[in-house]
């Protein structure tokens, strides 16, 4: 309810984004790019993470 056409500039995520862009405008290439990416960033992210956790602590995720 709080989340509208007047608070999108400051309350936005990339998820709600990559919706409105691909469901509501029709923009299905765009949202699906903009989604890989993000995925893309979160694998790289996690797989860093984990790297640290191995060096500093001697476990990690996998």
């Amino acid at each position: 309810m709080l989340y509208s056409l007047p608070v999108y500039s400051v309350g936005d995520i990339i998820d709600t984004w990559v919706y409105r862009q691909g469901i509501q405008n029709f923009q299905f290439s765009l949202a699906t790019a903009v989604g890989l990416f993000k995925g893309l960033i979160g694998l790289v992210d996690c797989c860093c993470r984990n790297r640290l956790a191995r060096r500093f602590v001697g476990t990690g995720l996998y």
